[in-house]
């Protein structure tokens, strides 16, 4: 024979799937914004790391163009 605890909280099966379910669709919404918010930091990393790179390689032919004009001086 199965006795109840009185101090647990007895709720329907039904309730109890339906908050759940609920649960479930809040934390898969949840997790499908930050997978979207991460491809967005990835893509904006992407682009800032080859921003950096040219404005590197810039800077290198600048900094070529300077000694060739002193060299020639």
């Amino acid at each position: 024979m199965i006795v109840a605890d009185s101090s647990l909280p007895m709720q329907p099966v039904p309730d109890v799937l339906a908050d759940a379910i609920a649960s479930k669709e809040l934390l898969q919404e949840q997790l499908r914004r930050q997978q979207a918010e991460l491809e967005e930091l990835r893509a904006l990393r992407q682009m800032y790391e080859a921003q950096q790179e040219e404005l590197r390689q810039w800077k290198e032919r600048s900094l070529c163009a300077q000694q060739s004009v002193l060299s020639c001086a």
